[in-house]
């Protein structure tokens, strides 16, 4: 086994195992995943915490994005950032500008932190 299949293995332990460490816990093994080069790794467990208390968060949403579009899944890229778009503007009132500026700005950052 690799250091990351290891790294992963114990990571995944402590997220089923302890609550507190969940969110951290899986971020850790996304960006363990995604350096060792298993992006579909790092996509999956980004998309296991969209669906948590983290949905809909600018960062995490241009992450998932940045590595759709990298795996080749334009089509599921545009569904994340329209669904992502749809919930700023319910919460801002019908207006998405803040929501859609800020998922900009971290998809900016994403592609130059060298993820894509």
């Amino acid at each position: 086994m690799t250091q990351a299949t290891d790294a992963d293995a114990v990571l995944s332990k402590l997220t089923t195992n302890s609550p507190d460490y969940h969110i951290p816990a899986a971020l850790l093994r996304a960006q363990v995943a995604a350096s060792s080069g298993n992006l579909k790794g790092a996509l999956s467990v980004l998309q296991d915490l969209n669906k948590g208390p983290l949905r809909h968060r600018p960062a995490l949403v241009a992450s998932i994005v940045g590595l759709l579009v990298h795996v080749g899944d334009a089509e599921g890229a545009e569904e994340v950032l329209q669904e992502a778009l749809g919930y700023w503007q319910q919460q801002r009132g019908g207006d998405a500008r803040y929501g859609f500026v800020l998922v900009l700005v971290m998809l900016v950052l994403v592609c130059v932190g060298g993820v894509m």
